[in-house]
């Protein structure tokens, strides 16, 4: 659903359609162009070839014109301003709305803004750590969202911005996981209440690759029973999380429990009391979620998945992926091992350190997708091949 305007509206053409660049007035074209380029440039964003972050206003502003750049000719410009492209003045827009939602009045909007970004710092970086990231940056979406500072392509811009800030903090984020309908239903309840969780909720889930594995498993439940999941908020428990609800379907890790029409709640089944008679349940779910999946995640990865899977699954920073899967497990103790000796041989200090380091990794990667154990002279070969030094078969590096 588009953005709407009550008044006369400066952005669009006499048709109602957008001023675009393809001086177009079919609403359909548009908008299969817009989605079809915008997808183009938030890909190249994903690959790093975006404008250099600054986590203020005007990042926000150059996210907008490099995502829209090939759409539309007012890409960029925030809607409080006064401005001309072309032969067609842009007049500030008071009041935005979609569907029942009225957005922030722009004669407000400054210091709406001040307010979003407040507790981001300027570099970017929330911590390494997954539930600061999701209670800060959930926070700050939340009410830039209310803020929704463009005509048009608001949540893209969000969502870059978001994705900005998890890199600078070293986390990794995948909205990809999150269905359309969650994300509706977040920006209804944030703009209603700029304290309400649903984008705490959403960020906590999308940081954290168990929590995928948990909606995934999800979205599988609701296929099989013929239903769409881009239809249902789905969302996963947190500790200490009051649920009531209706038991839908689940196995001996996880349990899905709907909540309301189209709302899917999956916590872990231990949590989880027999039902009454009615299929009702009522509870607090308490188990950290890495606990109720060990077991099934170990099956699934360790039988489930193809050795080329296992290997895209190595992250050689992140060994919390491995947890209850015995095949990564293996993977980063030969790492560590690997940089114990590379250390050794080398010295931390050493300018082909890092390289070798990759390289281990990147064997040991290799190992994985052709079922390979991991020999004992792996970071003999890594340093080899960062050096160019020749290795003396049972001496390891020739010095």
């Amino acid at each position: 659903m588009s953005d709407t305007l009550g008044d006369r509206d400066s952005y669009a053409r006499p048709s109602g359609v957008l001023h675009n660049n393809f001086d177009s007035d079919d609403a359909d074209f548009v908008r299969q162009r817009e989605a079809d380029l915008t997808a183009a440039r938030i890909a190249e964003l994903r690959m790093g070839r975006g404008p250099h972050p600054t986590f203020d206003r005007d990042h926000l502003s150059k996210l907008h014109r490099f995502i829209f750049q090939d759409v539309y000719p007012w890409a960029g410009h925030m809607r409080n301003e006064r401005f001309s492209v072309g032969d067609v003045t842009y007049e500030p827009v008071e009041f935005l709305t979609k569907g029942t939602t009225t957005f922030l009045a722009q004669s407000r909007f400054d210091y709406g803004f001040a307010e979003a970004i407040k507790d981001v710092p300027g570099n970017g970086d929330l911590g390494n750590d997954r539930e600061t990231f999701a209670k800060v940056a959930g926070k700050m979406f939340g009410e830039l969202n209310y803020v929704h500072p463009f005509r048009e392509g608001n949540g893209r811009t969000q969502r870059a911005f978001v994705e900005d800030i998890a890199r600078a903090s070293g986390i990794e984020l995948d909205l990809r996981v999150i269905t359309r309908t969650r994300m509706t239903d977040a920006s209804t309840a944030t703009v209603a209440d700029p304290d309400a969780p649903d984008m705490v909720s959403i960020l906590r889930d999308a940081a954290d690759p168990a929590r995928h594995y948990a909606l995934a498993k999800a979205y599988d439940s609701l296929r099989t029973q013929g239903l769409n999941p881009q239809a249902y908020n789905v969302e996963v428990a947190a500790e200490g999380q009051k649920i009531a609800g209706q038991r839908f379907a689940g196995n001996a890790a996880l349990t899905g429990i709907i909540v309301s029409q189209n709302h899917l709640i999956v916590a872990p089944s231990r949590d989880v009391p027999v039902p009454d008679l009615a299929g009702k349940v009522s509870f607090v779910s308490s188990t950290p979620l890495k606990e109720a999946l060990k077991a099934e995640y170990n099956r699934s990865v360790t039988q489930d998945l193809t050795p080329e899977e296992l290997a895209r699954r190595f992250n050689p920073k992140d060994r919390s992926i491995a947890e209850g899967n015995d095949v990564l497990t293996r993977a980063h103790d030969a790492l560590e091992r690997a940089i114990k000796t590379i250390d050794h041989e080398l010295g931390v200090d050493h300018p082909k350190r890092d390289a070798a380091v990759a390289n281990a990794a990147e064997m040991i990667r290799d190992n994985i997708e052709h079922g390979r154990g991991h020999s004992r002279d792996l970071p003999d070969h890594a340093v080899a091949h960062a050096t160019g030094r020749p290795i003396n078969r049972g001496y390891g590096i020739a010095r």
